[in-house]
């Protein structure tokens, strides 16, 4: 860690501390070693406080996320939740720590697995899947009546979203959001790979090319994890995947 770095750390530390947090941590590309010009400061909070800021200190953005040690444990139970908590955990610099409640929580991260999870990861992979029917069938609906602004933002939606579910169908945790999915993609296959970028508009695509794309790549989604579902899951996600094929 940079040694201004470190003493902005110890010096907010102990501004957190006197408003009541019992550890606080640093998480993100500082403590990992990859940080870049541009990346911000992660500070956790182990306590009850406001949630979260940003604020400017020292020439740097500094983020501060509240959270007591029970809701973080949650996180870690939670399968979208985990997919980034646990990786943080375990790279996390603990700045603070007088009563060694951020260093039980690193060692909860550290020996975390999925098996832990408060719902089996299929059965929510399935469940979130189902649930994103719902935007399929607005973005057909607003292509076909001529919305364009709201067809944009389901496509981002789907396009955005999609791959955080597919991380737990996977099984992939990721040190930050921003490989998440070059993570997921590197699993899904080209194919995957190809109408991610399309519904993300690489190639310079129309809005409805984009938006095409979106309903295809819920549909790869859905042929990936084609064997979580229960038979009326399926007839939800079967009847999304055929809207979205005959928008095509």
């Amino acid at each position: 860690m940079d040694s201004d770095v470190a003493t902005l750390c110890r010096s907010i530390a102990a501004e957190l501390a006197a408003a009541g947090a019992q550890a606080v941590v640093l998480t993100g590309s500082h403590a990992r070693g990859t940080a870049t010009a541009e990346s911000d400061v992660d500070l956790v909070a182990i306590g009850e406080g406001p949630g979260y800021e940003l604020r400017a200190a020292s020439g740097r953005l500094v983020s501060v996320t509240w959270r007591t040690a029970a809701a973080q444990q949650d996180q870690f139970g939670r399968p979208r939740g985990a997919v980034l908590a646990v990786p943080a955990w375990r790279s996390a610099v603990i700045i603070s720590d007088g009563a060694g409640v951020a260093a039980d929580l690193q060692e909860q991260a550290r020996n975390w697995s999925w098996a832990e999870l408060v719902s089996p990861p299929a059965e929510w992979v399935a469940a979130e899947l189902t649930g994103w029917a719902e935007e399929v069938h607005k973005l057909a609906a607003a292509l076909r009546r001529g919305r364009p602004r709201v067809a944009a933002v389901q496509r981002n939606l789907l396009a955005t979203q999609l791959a955080p579910v597919l991380a737990v169908h996977f099984r992939l945790l990721a040190d930050s959001e921003n490989d998440l999915w070059d993570l997921v993609a590197a699993r899904s296959g080209e194919s995957w790979v190809s109408v991610q970028d399309r519904a993300l508009g690489l190639a310079g695509e129309s809005l409805a090319g984009s938006c095409q794309a979106a309903l295809d790549l819920y549909a790869a989604a859905v042929s990936l994890a084609r064997d979580a579902f229960t038979e009326q899951q399926r007839q939800v996600v079967a009847g999304a995947v055929s809207l979205a094929r005959r928008d095509a």
